[in-house]
């Protein structure tokens, strides 16, 4: 595609009504449509499109296949791409049924935030991936649900350890005092975890995990980055209702200066939405309280 613009690229490639690629003669890609493999690598990719499993093993692949990074040759590209692509998959599909793959390798492959049911999803479609590929000459396994089940019980308590971290580094930072130990021990066995197989997950979510596991994230890191405001806000305000005398002076001050009137609307907002986090938390909060 570097050696195209967009409009020699649309000439190219026209994706028709019935998602079959018709494709024009180019002095510079006629190798590529001549490519003996080349029907079939379009007919796979639009099967598997949705297979965000298979796209992360393509880009590691590619990432470490050093000659991909020269001129493309597409001659290569169907033993330095397409074959170790689909070999890792099933590698990866056998592995994690019989339950020998490492939680740091399969860790790579899914975001921290992933249902049972969308966990469910992925395998589904990187089994229709390898069916396709292998043409039926060979069995691909089906993950047991149990496994999917231990893949998903590790991503909430990833979940649960990002969510215990953030907490830490927030208690450091408001000046709490008291013991967060059953946090602590949340990401020990977390990391503990990462090094251990698939077949000797024996861990649940429960009690005050499951609590952290529905925290959000973005909102928690959005915090650590703005925690002098909430320290500022409990020094010079003292509690919510000196913030409402201070936002009501502050609108009548600012006349009618739209940016002024916006900036004490935020700070309002962020006063109350935030106030039991800013004004009731103390040296003495328990972990569970804060939480």
């Amino acid at each position: 595609a570097d050696n195209f613009d967009d409009h020699e690229i649309d000439k190219i490639c026209n994706f028709q009504g019935n998602s079959q690629i018709r494709l024009i003669q180019h002095p510079e890609i006629s190798d590529i449509i001549n490519f003996p493999h080349f029907r079939s690598i379009c007919k796979l990719c639009e099967s598997v499109q949705d297979s965000s499993i298979i796209m992360k093993v393509s880009e590691t692949v590619i990432k470490e296949n050093a000659t991909l990074h020269k001129k493309f040759d597409i001659s290569i590209f169907h033993t330095t791409v397409w074959l170790p692509v689909w070999d890792t998959c099933i590698t990866l599909l056998e592995r994690i049924s019989d339950e020998s793959i490492i939680f740091s390798e399969l860790f790579k492959y899914f975001d921290v935030i992933e249902s049972y049911k969308t966990v469910e999803t992925r395998f589904t479609f990187l089994k229709c991936g390898c069916e396709l590929y292998l043409n039926n000459n060979r069995v691909v396994t089906q993950v047991p649900q149990s496994n999917v089940r231990k893949i998903h019980i590790f991503l909430t308590l990833q979940r649960c350890s990002q969510a215990a971290t953030l907490i830490c580094e927030l208690k450091e930072l408001l000046l709490i005092k008291s013991d967060f130990d059953v946090l602590e021990k949340i990401i020990n066995v977390t990391e503990q975890y990462f090094q251990k197989k698939l077949s000797e997950m024996n861990v649940r979510v429960e009690g005050i995990a499951m609590k952290l596991a529905v925290l959000n994230i973005d909102i928690m890191k959005t915090i650590k980055e703005n925690v002098h405001l909430f320290l500022w806000i409990r020094g010079n305000m003292g509690d919510l209702n000196a913030v409402k005398v201070f936002v009501d002076l502050s609108l009548t001050t600012c006349g009618d200066n739209r940016v002024d009137v916006d900036r004490i609307t935020c700070f309002s907002s962020v006063s109350t939405n935030f106030a039991p986090l800013i004004f009731e938390v103390d040296q003495n909060t328990s972990s569970e309280r804060f939480i």
